[in-house]
């Protein structure tokens, strides 16, 4: 614990020093037993380092604790030259993949129209109301009537949840907890917009078997934070750019499969 915390204040001063400006690539970090770590190296751990002040300082740290232990290795270079190449290789294909995908998209940048459209559509298709529910799952049709007939007959609903339920929340007496549209089996939502608050209704046909629900609350659903869901948005079609970039890079390549490979590289 104080090895993991005096080196987390040597990464933090260290990076409070430097500041990490762009450009700095070749500026020195830090030396650890007299072997020098740079940004570069930082970077190349950590691409997001430059803009992230987190994950500098989380990357940094690792830095030092993976060359405390190479210190203290003992092995013969030639015993692991190998895997250093591989390593060094691996580093070099990502960073220059990472830089070609900043490049692209510097050119190819999103339409803030597409944006606005997506975020339009996204916030029109948003759920409007939210509920509280609680439910009990059984296999077959005969036993989600025998449940809604002792419910009926004033049973515990959350005993006979943990008695006979088999879903996931039957431990918690079958509570559900707040749920929209988005996050509920179609089935449950067209019921539960015609229940009354404390109504009970079943069978209900679902994926794991059949199930007998209580409606408890109704609420409108939290305002969604437009600017979150925008970042995302932006995101989503950025990776879409690069996807269907690289798409068309494939189409144009020469790959060959050695070896059955194909299918782990698919």
């Amino acid at each position: 614990m104080k090895l993991k915390q005096s080196l987390r204040l040597a990464v933090l001063g260290t990076l409070a020093s430097l500041g990490l400006a762009a450009g700095a690539s070749a500026q020195d970090l830090v030396r650890v037993n007299g072997q020098t770590l740079t940004v570069a190296q930082l970077l190349a751990t950590a691409p997001q380092a430059l803009s992230d002040p987190r994950v500098r300082a989380e990357a940094l740290q690792q830095l030092v604790r993976e060359q405390l232990l190479a210190d203290t290795a003992g092995m013969p270079l030639e015993s692991v030259q190998s895997q250093i190449d591989a390593g060094q290789a691996d580093v070099r294909r990502r960073l220059l993949a990472q830089f070609a995908v900043e490049r692209y998209l510097a050119s190819h940048p999103v339409a803030e129209s597409k944006v606005d459209d997506v975020l339009r559509h996204v916030l029109a298709a948003a759920p409007t109301e939210q509920y509280w529910i609680r439910s009990i799952v059984v296999s077959t049709p005969k036993q989600a009537s025998e449940v809604l007939a002792k419910l009926r007959r004033g049973a515990s609903f959350a005993r006979l949840a943990i008695d006979v339920s088999q879903a996931d929340n039957a431990a918690s007496g079958g509570a559900l907890g707040w749920r929209d549209a988005l996050s509920l089996p179609a089935p449950y939502l067209a019921l539960l917009q015609q229940l009354k608050l404390g109504e009970i209704t079943g069978p209900i046909p679902i994926d794991q078997g059949f199930a007998v629900i209580e409606l408890l609350g109704r609420r409108h659903a939290p305002k969604v934070d437009a600017a979150s869901l925008r970042a995302g948005i932006v995101q989503s079609l950025r990776k879409a750019e690069i996807d269907t970039y690289v798409a068309g890079l494939a189409k144009k390549a020469h790959i060959q499969w050695v070896d059955g490979a194909k299918g782990a590289g698919q």
